[in-house]
């Protein structure tokens, strides 16, 4: 019985420091290219956004795009993105407010934002609201 309890502690030790290891910059960086759609949570849906997303490309930029219920809708390209290996993305010139929220009045400022690689990557805008960047399966 005691093996059992042992073997099982381990495990699960081995499943938690498997499950929070921040990948390497390199590991990272190609994790994170690709297309992301923002989860509109309660946090966010105060600020009438329809829809908005992320495209971050191997060449270290990155366009923005979306579009307010008011009908205005925004487009940026050609920015710069990095992935240092320390579990946070740093945007060049994202599109969002000084609490980091995405509104039709928010202007372009350099982001440093957590990532949390799972099975497909998200980049959270605020780790305590329900609006983040999901990576397209």
């Amino acid at each position: 019985m005691h093996k059992l309890r042992t073997l099982l502690l381990c495990l699960n030790l081995a499943f938690l420091c498997a499950c929070s290891r921040k990948p390497s910059a390199k590991e990272g960086r190609a994790k994170l290219v690709g297309h992301y759609q923002l989860h509109i949570g309660s946090s966010c849906a105060e600020n009438g956004i329809e829809f908005a997303s992320l495209t971050l490309d191997p060449t270290g930029k990155y366009g923005q795009e979306g579009k307010f219920k008011n009908g205005t809708s925004y487009k940026i390209g050609g920015k710069k993105w990095e992935y240092n290996g320390d579990g946070n993305i740093w945007l060049d010139g994202l599109r969002v407010g000084k609490s980091l929220e995405i509104s039709p009045e928010a202007e372009m400022t350099n982001a440093s934002l957590i990532v949390e690689f799972s099975q497909s990557p998200s980049i959270l805008l605020d780790p305590d609201a329900n609006c983040f960047f999901e990576k397209d399966r």
